[in-house]
């Protein structure tokens, strides 16, 4: 997962061709450096990142065996030596990842993905206040994954990715 946050840009996780990984780093373009930070909890790739209320929510992802329903949140703020950074949420109602994300009004909105064999995956919105999921209706077609999910103002716009395993140009 890649996110900008608060003029910095944090990755989280992947794989490296031999295993996932649990990696934090930042990039300050400021000073065009790297930084490790407090490794997530979870292992994993093809999760997941968005900021709601001041922190960064890592969700879902893949640890080469299964869909995870893992959320948890990171504090930037929080990652000294004197603080833990990491915590963990309301887990997602099933596991998922490649899924499109962002977050409006500080609820974050998941769409598409990857789950267990089969599996119907709706769209979730995700209440960090309540720390509720809960589905919403919306026209998709089936099972597309890795689609870029942003929004602006109340309206959610979805790009690329695939459809039934096929590229798409919507």
């Amino acid at each position: 997962s890649a996110l900008a946050f608060e003029g910095r840009l944090y990755l989280f996780g992947g794989w490296d061709g031999q295993g996932y990984r649990s990696d934090v780093l930042m990039y300050d373009p400021t000073l065009d450096t790297w930084q490790e930070r407090s490794p997530m909890p979870t292992a994993r790739a093809f999760s997941s990142a968005a900021e709601a209320g001041g922190v960064i929510y890592v969700i879902g992802g893949y640890n080469g065996s299964q869909p995870l329903d893992t959320n948890e949140v990171y504090s930037p703020t929080r990652d000294n030596k004197d603080n833990a950074p990491w915590e963990a949420t309301q887990a997602l109602p099933q596991g998922r990842y490649d899924m499109g994300i962002t977050s409006v009004a500080d609820l974050i909105y998941l769409i598409g993905g990857t789950g267990e064999e089969g599996e119907t995956l709706q769209p979730l919105e995700y209440s960090p206040t309540t720390q509720t999921w809960q589905s919403f209706n919306m026209p998709l077609p089936d099972r597309w994954v890795g689609m870029g999910l942003i929004s602006s103002g109340p309206n959610l716009y979805m790009v690329g990715g695939q459809v039934q395993g096929l590229y798409t140009g919507l």
